[in-house]
């Protein structure tokens, strides 16, 4: 589903109004072992169908405190199968005591309102992440999301790529790899018929589960060192080599028709080679890394792949949707922020977020308001992958080899 509206925003005034419902202010806080936990972050989480009822459908919303422009131009679109978003901000060392959150039809360059903004408040109940990533544990809380500014907005229009068709997964400690999968591959089901070999509920291959796929693709994991049996440990994060060779492996294992390409943002970081990867039963993920990353990203957003987003070389997260607002690339991610406790799967409580995908003066991407906040100071993008269907081309071959099979046999 995409939604374009090139270079409009810019010509037309647009329709801003003050709005006190249809959102919500939290507190963040870091619940895994050694967390360093600054005050300064907060969470917005914008409800779609409340916002709905007020006649808000399709537009954005900014927010102001004393600490700037702290919610830039967050997108709100009724028909985006989206329950709502959340997105961190700089709620300050002390908390704030008041904002100013606009609605309006279109993106702005700028936001600072003239009028004193309302008095809110944290709801009462924090909002908790608890997942250290796949390599070395990090403790180090980085500062939070910069206030926005013009500068940021310098481009025109703006478009929204949203996937109907994910779902949630509670996902144990440190399975956000095969979480991740196991969300991509339901999707794919839902919204093409792709074969889904078992439901899509929680459970861990160190405990056996039943009828869950990603207990399934724990299972499928090979471990760290490279050697095929054992799978995903308890509580153990995967590295680039097991995702790969386990999700080539289990497609090819269940004989889905699907295909699957990668692209390596910061080669040096991804610890995959240059090239196409084959795994250990023989599927091939192929190499996109020469195409300019964000048209590869949107190309396959437009096209309806399944993509995981590796960052930091600690986190994978599904992305239910992306696009461009005045020049700036964003991405929503799905995932689960208390790995191994209920929670943590919604767009109220951290699981369904929207970040900006900035590229830094040096080069390298970073998520400006990562949805794993302990690793703001070290949320570089480093890797996307895709599911796919086959492509076109490759339908028709199918299609013809089926065709001759039937002719040879009538022979």
């Amino acid at each position: 589903m995409t939604r374009l509206a090139p270079f409009l925003v810019l010509v037309l005034p647009l329709a801003a109004s003050e709005i006190t419902t249809g959102f919500t202010f939290s507190r963040v806080e870091f619940a895994y072992p050694g967390a360093s936990s600054p005050a300064g972050y907060g969470q917005f989480s914008a409800d779609f169908a409340a916002l709905a009822a007020a006649g808000h459908t399709m537009g954005f919303l900014n927010v102001a405190t004393d600490r700037g422009w702290v919610v830039q131009n967050l997108p709100v679109d009724a028909s985006s199968g989206l329950p709502g978003l959340s997105v961190l901000f700089d709620a300050g060392s002390s908390g704030f005591t008041s904002a100013h959150v606009d609605f309006s039809s279109g993106p702005t360059q700028n936001f600072a309102p003239a009028t004193p903004g309302q008095a809110y408040q944290f709801a009462p109940a924090p909002v908790l992440f608890n997942g250290q990533g796949q390599e070395d544990p990090v403790t180090e809380v980085g500062p939070p999301p910069e206030a926005g500014n013009a500068a940021l907005f310098a481009g025109l229009g703006f478009r929204f790529i949203w996937q109907p068709g994910h779902t949630t997964l509670e996902e144990a400690e440190n399975q956000c790899a095969p979480g991740t999968i196991a969300r991509n591959l339901t999707y794919l089901h839902n919204r093409y018929g792709t074969k889904l070999p078992l439901p899509n509920n929680p459970g861990t291959g160190a405990a056996n589960t039943q009828n869950s796929l990603v207990a399934a693709l724990d299972k499928a994991w090979i471990k760290p060192d490279g050697t095929p049996a054992g799978g995903r440990g308890a509580g153990e994060g995967s590295k680039f080599l097991q995702t790969f060779n386990g999700t080539l492996n289990y497609i090819a294992g269940n004989k889905l028709s699907l295909s699957m390409t990668h692209h390596r943002i910061v080669p040096e970081l991804t610890q995959i080679d240059k090239g196409d990867f084959t795994a250990t039963q023989g599927g091939v993920s192929r190499d996109r890394t020469d195409t300019d990353t964000l048209a590869w990203l949107i190309a396959e957003l437009d096209r309806g792949s399944a993509l995981g987003l590796n960052y930091a070389n600690r986190h994978i997260a599904t992305v239910r949707g992306g696009g461009v607002i005045l020049g700036r690339h964003f991405v929503i991610l799905q995932d689960d922020n208390k790995q191994g406790a209920a929670g943590g799967v919604s767009w109220f409580d951290g699981g369904l977020s929207f970040t900006w995908l900035d590229w830094k003066d040096d080069g390298f991407p970073v998520l400006s308001a990562s949805s794993l906040p302990k690793l703001s100071k070290l949320n570089g993008v480093n890797m996307l992958i895709a599911l796919n269907t086959p492509e076109p081309a490759t339908w028709l071959t199918i299609a013809f080899g089926a065709i001759l099979c039937v002719l040879r046999r009538r022979s």
